[in-house]
């Protein structure tokens, strides 16, 4: 029987969504909406959550009540594929 890869966590899926995000917009991060959007949550407090989780981890940093304030660690929006985090 074969084995089923396990699906990305949910940080992961916004961790992702934000790394693809900047990449196309040239280090532009994207709002809290546009991250539920497209990490496919139910509210932009469920993407602060993750956002938070993230920063706790030392992936991204954000600043509180200043828009578009999300910076990917380690160089410009470079996501480790192989990332177990």
């Amino acid at each position: 029987m074969q084995k089923k890869k396990a699906e990305p966590s949910t940080t992961e899926k916004v961790f992702a969504f934000i790394v693809e995000y900047c990449r196309k917009r040239n280090g532009i991060p994207p709002t809290w909406q546009e991250i539920a959007a497209g990490a496919d949550l139910c509210s932009t407090s469920v993407s602060t959550y993750h956002v938070k989780k993230l920063e706790k981890q030392g992936r991204l940093t954000y600043t509180p009540g200043e828009r578009r304030s999300i910076e990917v660690r380690g160089g410009k929006c470079i996501y480790d594929e192989n990332h177990n985090g």
